[in-house]
């Protein structure tokens, strides 16, 4: 799937076809994200003043880009999971446009609930 998912109100052209193509983006094996992908969704981030999540594989393929508000980024429900008490195998990561680190309330709630 190479869509875009979440809230594109207001987004240009030309910021979705640059996150499209992040769906050709291979991050490495033993790697969370790559330098790269990382620096590339910070800037998105910034530009859009959204927080951005996307969801990377076991084989390091990105399989969701999701575009939230600036508070907070709707995470779907991962595929392929075979209980709620088990785990996925996908690594979910997201951005804050404030450029702050921390996971907060909300972040925890929706990874215990995902």
């Amino acid at each position: 799937m190479r869509e875009i998912l979440g809230n594109k109100k207001g987004i240009r052209d030309s910021v979705l076809n640059e996150l499209i193509a992040l769906y050709d983006v291979q991050v490495p094996l033993g790697q969370l994200i790559s330098a790269e992908l990382a620096l590339k969704l910070a800037d998105i981030t910034e530009f859009i003043n959204r927080e951005i999540s996307l969801y990377i594989s076991r084989s390091g393929q990105i399989t969701n880009i999701v575009i939230g508000g600036n508070d907070s980024v709707e995470l779907p429900a991962v595929e392929g999971r075979r209980g709620i008490g088990r785990l996925s195998g996908i690594r979910c990561v997201h951005t804050h446009p404030n450029g702050n680190p921390e996971l907060s309330g909300v972040d925890f709630s929706a990874l215990k609930n995902n």
